[in-house]
């Protein structure tokens, strides 16, 4: 950056007060032509196809578990892949679950809602926890 004066006088304009400006500042070089540099997360979602894949075939396979790129695809969708440090066997590395965010207005689950989400629960795998959040 490159300071054009420490202090500068603006005389009056139709009848308002002087305004003093002091250290303005502009850019010292132009701007670049370059593109600017993505992270990791933004490169793997431009290569899925709309959020879609790899995340789409890994979900269909027998594993426990999704890759990397496929964990931060899931996020956008509002599902978390954890290890489930509990359930965990002593050697035999990490046990997998996923845990969905849904929202509730007013936190409110219905009985349709909630055995929608039971009979998924018993449909993929696992046990149907509820959490309230204070918000």
């Amino acid at each position: 950056m490159q300071l054009l004066g420490n202090k500068q006088r603006v005389g009056p304009a139709r009848g308002r007060r002087e305004m003093v400006i002091t250290a303005v500042a502009v850019p010292s070089k132009p701007p670049t032509s370059r593109a600017a540099k993505r992270n990791k997360v933004e490169i793997i979602k431009e290569k899925s196809d709309y959020l879609r894949h790899p995340l789409m075939e890994e979900l269909v396979n027998e594993k426990s578990f999704i890759s990397e790129d496929a964990v931060q695809l899931m996020k956008f969708h509002g599902s978390y892949q954890q290890d489930h440090r509990e359930k965990r066997a002593f050697g035999q590395g990490k046990f997998y679950q996923f845990m969905m965010r849904t929202r509730q207005p007013a936190g409110l689950v219905t009985n349709q809602l909630y055995l929608v989400m039971d009979e998924l629960a018993d449909k993929v795998c696992c046990v149907l926890l509820l959490c309230m959040q204070g918000w």
